[in-house]
C-alpha cells in the first residue's frame, strides 16, 4: 500500500529569499501589538493603550550544502546584502515582502560543504513595497515571458508515446478534452468579433487535426498548445477578460481525469504523460493569468488582495509539481512580481463597506445618493448579485459599496 501522505507535509514550500533557494532548520515568528500602560498616583486603576499591531518577524535558522555549495551561499549572501525589501516564501507556507534586517553565516571544519546562517526579517509593508517596485506591471511581463520556455522543456523532457499504441491513444484523448475545454471557454468570451474567433477556431481545428502526428515531436506539440493557450487567452483583448479566460482553464484542466494506478512500467509512462499535459497546460494558463493580473486595474483593495491570493496559491502548487529547478525558480520570480505589483498598485485603492439603505430605492437613487453619481448603479449591482431587480435595493439590508468613491 502507497503511504499517505499528510496535508500539512503537503502544504510545504521550498524556502527562497529574492528567489535564492535555501534549506530550513526551523524558524520563529513573532508579533503582537503596540501599547503602553499608563499606571496613576494614588490610585487602583491602570489603563492600557493600544497603539497599532507590531511588524512581524522571521528568525530563520537555514542552511546550504552539498558540492555547490560556494556558490549556492555566495548567492544566498549577496541577496541578504541587497537593499531594500523582497520576497520572502516561508518553508511552512506563506509568501511575505520582507526586509532581512540582519544574519550571519556559520562553517565548520568538521562540516565539509556546509554553510549554517541565521537570518532576521521584518515585515516590509505597503510602503516599502512602493518605494523599490518602479515599474511593477513590466516585470510581471518579463518575468510571465520567462516561465513559457521552462514550462515546455519540462513537457519534451516528460512526455512520450513510445511504446504500446494505449499511450497514445490515452495521450490524444487528454489533448481532445484540453482542446474541448478550451472550445468551450471562448464560446464564452463575451465581445469577441468574428475574426478573433474565426482564426482561433481555425488554428484549434488545425491542432485537432493534427494531433497523431504531434504526440510524437513533444517539443513542436508543446510550441503548438502554448500558442493556442495564448491566442485563447486573448481573445477577450487583455485585462479583466484575460484573466478570468484563463483562471477558468486553469481550474477545468484535469478535472474529470482519473489517477492513474503506477502497477507497471507502461502505466507509470501513462501517469507521467497525464502528469506532463496537466502542467504545461495548467502552468501556461496560470502564467497568463499573472500577465492578465498586471494588465488590470482594481476598484478596491479587497479585489486585488483576492486575485493576488488566487495567483500566489496557485503558484505554490505548481512549483511543487514542477518537474525541473529552472521551472521552479521561473514560477518564484513570477509569484515575486505579481506580489509586488499588486501590493504597489493597491496601496491607495478604495475599501469596500457595507451600506444600508434607509428605504427602498432604484439602484439608481442610490447611486446618486452615496457618489452623486447615477450611472454607478451598475457598479452597485455588480458588487451585489444577489439584488434582484435594479429598481428595488431593499431598505435595512446592507449591500458592498465602495468606501469614499
Amino acid at each position: 500500500m502507497a503511504a499517505v501522505i499528510p496535508p500539512w507535509r503537503r502544504s510545504l514550500l521550498p524556502s527562497t529569499f529574492r528567489g535564492v533557494a535555501f534549506e530550513v532548520e526551523g524558524r520563529d515568528l513573532s508579533g503582537g501589538r503596540n501599547s503602553v500602560t499608563h499606571e496613576f498616583p494614588d490610585s487602583e486603576e491602570v489603563y492600557t493603550e493600544d497603539l497599532g499591531r507590531k511588524a512581524e518577524r522571521w528568525s530563520v535558522e537555514a542552511y546550504v550544502w552539498g558540492p555547490d555549495y560556494l556558490t549556492r551561499r555566495e548567492s544566498l549572501k549577496k541577496a541578504l546584502r541587497e537593499a531594500g525589501s523582497g520576497e520572502y516564501v516561508d518553508h511552512w507556507g506563506g509568501r511575505h515582502w520582507v526586509v532581512a534586517t540582519a544574519w550571519t553565516c556559520r562553517e565548520h571544519r568538521t562540516k565539509g560543504g556546509w554553510a549554517d546562517f541565521r537570518i532576521e526579517l521584518v515585515e516590509a509593508g505597503v510602503v516599502k513595497a512602493q518605494v523599490i517596485a518602479g515599474d511593477s506591471r513590466s516585470v510581471v511581463f518579463g518575468r510571465a515571458d520567462d516561465a513559457l520556455d521552462p514550462l515546455a522543456l519540462d513537457f519534451e523532457n516528460g512526455f512520450s508515446v513510445g511504446g504500446p499504441s494505449f499511450l497514445g491513444d490515452n495521450a490524444l484523448s487528454l489533448l481532445s478534452d484540453v482542446g474541448g475545454d478550451m472550445s468551450a471557454l471562448a464560446a464564452t468570451v463575451g465581445g469577441v468579433g468574428s475574426g478573433p474567433l474565426g482564426q482561433f477556431q481555425r488554428s484549434m481545428s488545425s491542432f485537432t487535426g493534427g494531433l497523431s502526428a504531434l504526440v510524437a515531436t513533444p517539443s513542436t506539440l508543446a510550441g503548438r498548445l502554448q500558442s493556442l493557450i495564448r491566442q485563447l487567452i486573448r481573445l477577450g483583448g487583455g485585462g479583466r477578460a484575460s484573466y478570468v479566460t484563463a483562471s477558468g482553464l486553469y481550474a477545468t484542466t484535469g478535472g474529470t481525469w482519473s489517477a492513474v494506478a503506477p502497477i507497471t512500467d507502461n502505466r507509470v509512462r501513462q501517469a507521467a504523460n497525464q502528469q506532463a499535459i496537466l502542467d504545461l497546460v495548467a502552468g501556461t494558463a496560470l502564467v497568463e493569468q499573472a500577465r492578465a493580473s498586471a494588465e488590470m486595474d482594481y476598484p478596491t483593495i479587497e479585489e486585488a488582495t483576492a486575485a493576488r491570493a488566487e495567483i500566489t496559491s496557485r503558484l505554490d502548487t505548481r512549483i511543487r509539481a514542477a518537474r525541473s529547478n529552472d521551472t521552479r525558480m521561473a514560477l518564484r520570480r513570477l509569484g515575486g512580481a505579481v506580489t509586488r505589483d499588486i501590493t504597489n498598485r493597491g496601496a491607495d485603492l478604495s475599501r469596500l463597506t457595507d451600506y444600508t439603505p434607509g428605504a427602498t430605492l432604484p439602484a439608481l437613487v442610490v447611486a446618486h445618493g452615496l457618489y452623486g453619481d447615477a450611472t454607478r448603479s451598475a457598479e452597485i449591482l455588480a458588487r451585489n448579485p444577489d439584488l434582484a431587480h435594479p429598481l428595488f435595493v431593499p431598505g435595512g439590508h446592507a449591500i458592498k459599496v465602495v468606501a469614499n468613491g
